[in-house]
């Protein structure tokens, strides 16, 4: 089978782009994958001691638990913890 290609775009710190990432890792387990990780910063002006993920989800979207609840169950789903 021939090596599948790909460049993926992702911010390392994105709930979401996480969850892609255990995706691709399952895809690998199955079928041969070259990845190309590119960065893609969300927000690029986040200062070096970071933020706390909920507060800035919090303030992000109003429904902030609702948020967190949907991206636990998620990345549950893949085998992943958050």
């Amino acid at each position: 089978m021939e090596t599948l290609k790909l460049t993926i775009y992702s911010d390392y710190v994105c709930p979401w782009c996480y969850q892609g990432q255990g995706a691709v890792e399952k895809l690998s387990q199955n079928y041969p994958v070259e990845v190309n990780w590119m960065p893609y910063y969300l927000r690029p002006d986040t200062p070096t001691e970071g933020i706390e993920l909920m507060a800035q989800l919090a303030e992000q979207f109003a429904r902030g638990n609702e948020l967190q609840e949907r991206i636990r169950e998620n990345l549950k789903g893949i085998g992943y913890e958050f």
